[in-house]
């Protein structure tokens, strides 16, 4: 039953899907490969622009004469295949002069063949079918064989080639054993050949388009990795800098004696460590866009009073910090006000050794990031020491402060009842 079925197809019914398949699948190419179109997706889309004209005049034969359909509407067909086995070939390299030399050479001698004068229909078909298939046998082989990690998808395109070429051969052999041939008779061997063409259309188009595809993310994937091994490079180099500059900060701060000088210059010192940890996060946390600002606010605080408190256990840190993200600009911004705000609690909040406690909250309400540092020491001006952060002081660190506050578009509030507590709103 199953091969009287097969017989039962028409030919040119066959032949309408071919052509219809072939129309379809040009304009799928044409719709997915103008964006990002090579030279070979165009010979691939003309291809099959040519096999589509092809099976148009095959199919009409019988309607138009034998020079137009079965001469000229060959010679078209095998232009076709020519064209679209170079674009397979690039697939997997990059075919240079001497490739389009061959494949041209090889098209060459096929219509040669097929236009001999005097050369009799079943010899020019039976030639046509044996020197044909090479152009998909070469990027069949390529696809199959060329390398050992060549994807799944790669080798199955590659093995559907190779069997559509085969199918070609022996049509030659069947053709010329037989001695007879005719297009439109339904029998099985000509069905199963017409099924087969009908599947490499539907398989080679497709998957040129996704083998492309694949080529396309393989390549997004390799840039996408080249770029954060130059931003992870331009972070090492950023953060060496840094140390460099903190370094010879310190190296000038110890060679003066004037005290006041120094503690400027352990203050340039710290701000420039407060970026420099910024950056040994984002490393850590392999993020060029993204920072983990409550654990960048906690590092950096955790640092400060490593160097600010001179018994361990005087001053004691209490955070209250949400899990929030912020963009690396912004995060360097916070990085230093929480510098100066925390630095300033521990030089001036606990005189003559006081013990007490900082404070540090981050949280995020009605769409608006809060920060606030707070200590339980003396109070703004309650001994006359600690200045003041509101942005009217003359101090450096007041203005900094204040002009990062409107750098991040916030608001800066502060009080100072048991002890000073800055919020900023940002």
């Amino acid at each position: 039953m199953g091969p009287t079925l097969i017989q039962a197809l028409d030919v040119k019914t066959l032949i309408v899907v071919l052509a219809m398949g072939n129309a379809i699948a040009v304009l799928l190419l044409l719709f997915d490969t103008k964006k990002v179109s090579s030279v070979f997706d165009s010979l691939f889309i003309a291809g099959r622009a040519f096999e589509l004209g092809a099976w148009i005049l095959i199919g009409l034969r019988g309607s138009v004469s034998d020079l137009l359909s079965f001469s000229i509407g060959n010679s078209v067909f095998f232009c076709g295949i020519a064209l679209q086995g170079l674009s397979l070939v690039s697939l997997e390299r990059e075919p240079g002069r001497t490739w389009f030399i061959s494949f041209a050479s090889l098209l060459a001698l096929i219509l040669a063949a097929w236009w001999f004068p005097g050369a009799g229909r079943i010899a020019r078909i039976v030639v046509a079918s044996c020197l044909e298939p090479a152009f998909f046998i070469i990027p069949g082989s390529l696809l199959t064989f060329s390398a050992d990690d060549a994807s799944p998808l790669r080798k199955f395109i590659g093995i559907t080639l190779l069997l559509c070429s085969l199918s070609s051969l022996a049509r030659g052999a069947h053709i010329m054993v037989s001695g007879s041939y005719d297009l439109i008779a339904p029998n099985l061997f000509q069905v199963m050949v017409f099924l087969i063409r009908i599947l490499i259309m539907i398989l080679g188009s497709t998957g040129y388009i996704l083998i492309r595809k694949e080529e396309v993310n393989s390549r997004l994937a390799r840039a996408s990795e080249e770029k954060n091994l130059l931003f992870k490079e331009l972070q090492h180099r950023v953060k060496n800098s840094l140390a460099i500059i903190s370094g010879l900060t310190s190296l000038e701060a110890d060679r003066r004696e004037n005290a006041g000088f120094r503690g400027s210059m352990e203050k340039v010192r710290d701000r420039i460590d407060a970026v420099s940890r910024l950056y040994d996060l984002m490393s850590a946390e392999d993020s060029a866009r993204g920072v983990r600002l409550d654990l960048y606010v906690k590092d950096l605080t955790e640092h400060l009073l490593e160097g600010y408190s001179s018994s361990p256990g005087r001053i004691l840190l209490e955070f209250g910090l949400e899990r929030i993200e912020v963009d690396a600009k912004t995060s360097m911004a916070v990085g230093i006000i929480v510098n100066e705000l925390a630095t300033n609690a521990m030089k001036y909040a606990f005189p003559e050794d006081r013990r007490g406690k900082i404070r540090v909250a981050l949280a995020r309400r009605e769409g608006k990031v809060e920060l606030e540092v707070a200590d339980d020491g003396v109070g703004a001006g309650g001994n006359g020491i600690e200045p003041r952060l509101d942005g009217e002081a003359a101090g450096l660190g007041s203005r900094i402060v204040s002009m990062l506050v409107q750098q991040i578009n916030g608001t800066l509030s502060r009080s100072s009842t048991g002890g000073t507590a800055v919020k900023i709103v940002f």
